[in-house]
């Protein structure tokens, strides 16, 4: 049932909904998720609920992220992005049935934002330029909620909260032989960069 909302929905409704097919407790009980093997040097205990983390330079990596969310058993929502090829990402992983939609939230994107907070774990969103004060009550909204905020491209220079920023960009394909072959993985090298100043490598196959 991938839905697109509508920028006042029924919270209450929405996220009583989401509890009885889930026959567990509410989005916002979810800690945490993993991520790709890849990059689990990176972040050993994955993704922090509540934090924000800006994927940069391929929206592939940021939709794997979702996907393995999703592969853990999160509901997701995606915000700001209509051009978003469903067939691809569900071939990527992403569970269709799970996730929520809002292609063009104008200017409610941080009133939509901090709504879907309140019932799924984790949001993908492009995001727009804030004032720190806005900013700032988005980010104090997402880590009351544990709903953990990937931004698809460079924040704002107001946005501050940024837990880490991860940029990918192409490293090659594998399945190609001496001029033969099929292409099978394209192969991503991310950096990651700690909001602590730390700077790793790593190198993610993508189907």
């Amino acid at each position: 049932m991938t839905a697109a909302l509508d920028l006042a929905p029924d919270l209450a409704a929405l996220r009583a909904r989401i509890q009885r097919l889930e026959g567990a407790g509410a989005p916002g009980d979810v800690t945490g998720f993993g991520v790709p093997e890849p990059l689990r040097s990176a972040f050993p205990t994955g993704l922090r609920a509540g934090a924000t983390y800006a994927v940069t330079g391929s929206l592939t990596l940021a939709l794997v992220l979702l996907a393995e969310a999703c592969s853990q058993g999160a509901w997701s929502a995606v915000v700001g992005l209509p051009g978003l090829g469903l067939e691809v990402a569900a071939r990527m992983g992403l569970d269709l049935e799970r996730t929520l939609l809002v292609p063009a939230p104008g200017e409610q994107w941080a009133t939509v934002v901090a709504a879907l907070a309140e019932i799924v774990p984790v949001v993908l969103a492009r995001p727009v330029r804030l004032a720190p004060t806005e900013a700032s009550r988005l980010t104090a909204r997402l880590r009351e909620r544990g709903c953990t905020l990937l931004l698809t491209e460079p924040p704002a220079a107001t946005w501050s909260g940024v837990q880490a920023t991860l940029h990918a960009s192409p490293a090659g394909w594998r399945g190609l032989g001496a001029g033969h072959g099929c292409l099978l993985e394209r192969r991503l090298a991310v950096e990651v960069q700690q909001r602590t100043g730390r700077r790793t490598r790593h190198h993610l196959d993508v189907s």
